[in-house]
């Protein structure tokens, strides 16, 4: 049997120890999958915003050729 998983949410990051405590504090619980992806999807499209400007066909021109993998707290994002 062959499983995987999106990220180790048990690992050993300072990005991501950072993330899981600001959550337990805001929502007194511990952060799960979706969070933790929510999180570095609205970081990607603020980034992108912020480099492209309001044009939805720039925005997703800057995501999709963006030359580094994004530094989530889930993880390196290609």
């Amino acid at each position: 049997m062959v499983c995987s998983s999106p990220w180790n949410p048990d690992r050993h990051d300072p990005k991501l120890d950072a993330f899981r405590e600001a959550y337990r504090q805001k929502f007194k619980e511990q952060p799960d999958t979706y969070a933790a992806h929510a999180y570095d999807g609205m970081n990607m499209l603020i980034w992108a915003v912020q480099a492209a400007g309001l044009n939805r066909a720039k925005i997703r021109d800057v995501l999709a050729y963006r030359d580094q993998p994004w530094p989530g707290v889930t993880g390196d994002i290609p």
